[in-house]
């Protein structure tokens, strides 16, 4: 700022509007006013300042006045009530220096919405979740685009209702794990001191969920082997699409699972594929016995490089995503919904599998081994170390008979 003497200011409107800018901002004292100065900034702007101390000491008070007479209002009333409360107008100058400071550092340190979305991904989704990618794309997809610049601390409760609200009324389970996410991130802001205020500690969920009871009947299932076997419906499933869907019928395991195999996973010699407990739901390795009809299913994706992914999909994860397996699907089913078969999901297949199981008599206990369904009873806990591969051999080889009579396929290599 430029520091040179000035002459004072006539205390009228005509005097300070020929107030011309300079290159730096610069104070030009009101006449009659001690105290009292009108600030100019380059670009023209004009305000009002009240002036204490002398060069390096000196202290800036900016008022709220936009003309000559609220200025000399203002600072009359402001030297009233500061002198009723005992304090002089240095110090007063001083506290509001400081706490513009303190109210600068708050913001800065009060991150947005887009950047806590960030923090949550790369501190606590990515190294502790399976399901972290999940969590980024819900976040890019539905959140930031509505709260993104928004401060964090600015979302309050009514904002997040209204938020699963509307996506309660077209997709209810959607809406549940989208707050259950907001939720997650509202604590890991608290957890990291991003937060002090938790803006929907114990909210209850926007919709009842309906547990789905879809299981594919013989039509149907005759349906999912036609579209997956290649040929015109190709460009609507894939081969890798199609074998994972497959794989997913005969074996019953989850879509996931399914979806991240790894080359090295499978020993053909022994006939058997072991998922490594980091890709199990219930974080216990799980062996399942291949049969002809599975072996037939990988085709020559099971030779290559240990931790190849065996169905390769571009994208980050590496592999087939869940929204594609379930584009795909709907995408068939939207094709022949004429000749009546209903939309039906990936994880459809799975409870088809365990349900047409039980139809052909396998126990409980052992669809449960089967299903890698965590035993949460004491002996499943603490004492039965069995590995069940001979009995699960033998019930999906059962299921897999029954798949060819649905099916009309007779010899073991025969998979059209």
């Amino acid at each position: 700022m430029t520091t040179r003497k000035r002459p004072p200011v006539k205390p009228n409107v005509a005097a300070i509007r020929a107030l011309k800018p300079e290159d730096d901002a610069y104070d030009a004292r009101v006449e009659g006013h001690r105290g009292l100065n009108v600030r100019v900034f380059p670009s023209g702007h004009k305000s009002f300042v009240y002036r204490s101390g002398q060069d390096r000491k000196m202290s800036r008070l900016t008022l709220k006045a936009q003309s000559l007479a609220e200025a000399t209002a203002e600072w009359a009333d402001l030297k009233r009530r500061k002198f009723q409360a005992g304090e002089d107008i240095a110090s007063t100058i001083k506290k509001s220096k400081a706490e513009a400071q303190k109210k600068r550092v708050k913001a800065r340190s009060e991150p947005t919405i887009e950047v806590l979305a960030g923090r949550y991904i790369a501190e606590y989704a990515r190294p502790k979740k399976r399901s972290w990618l999940q969590d980024e794309q819900r976040l890019n997809r539905l959140v930031i685009p509505l709260w993104g610049k928004m401060k964090a601390a600015d979302i309050t409760r009514a904002d997040v209702q209204a938020l699963v609200k509307e996506l309660a009324i077209n997709t209810p389970t959607l809406a549940n794990r989208v707050l259950a996410l907001v939720r997650k991130m509202f604590s890991f802001a608290v957890d990291v001191g991003a937060l002090s205020v938790h803006p929907c500690l114990r909210m209850s969920a926007p919709a009842a969920e309906q547990p789905r009871l879809r299981v594919l009947d013989e039509k149907e299932m005759r349906f999912l082997w036609r579209c997956t076997s290649g040929g015109v419906w190709k460009r609507i499933v894939p081969d890798s699409i199609a074998s994972i869907l497959r794989l997913q019928l005969l074996t019953g395991c989850r879509h996931k699972e399914v979806r991240g195999a790894r080359r090295g996973e499978f020993d053909m010699g022994k006939m058997e594929w072991l998922i490594p407990r980091e890709r199990v739901k219930n974080n216990r390795d799980h062996l399942v016995p291949l049969t002809p009809l599975m072996i037939g299913c990988l085709g020559d994706q099971k030779v290559g490089k240990r931790n190849e992914v065996l169905f390769p999909w571009p994208g980050e994860e590496g592999h087939v995503r869940a929204d594609t397996l379930d584009r795909a699907m709907r995408e068939a089913c939207r094709r022949v919904k004429r000749i009546g078969i209903p939309a039906f999901r990936p994880h459809d297949l799975r409870r088809t599998t365990e349900t047409g199981m039980a139809r052909l008599g396998v126990s409980l206990e052992l669809r449960n081994r089967v299903m890698n369904h965590k035993d949460m009873s004491v002996s499943g806990l603490r004492y039965n170390t069995h590995d069940y591969i001979p009995e699960k051999r033998a019930a999906l080889t059962l299921w897999e008979r029954e798949v060819r009579r649905i099916l009309g396929l007779s010899e073991p290599s025969d998979l059209a």
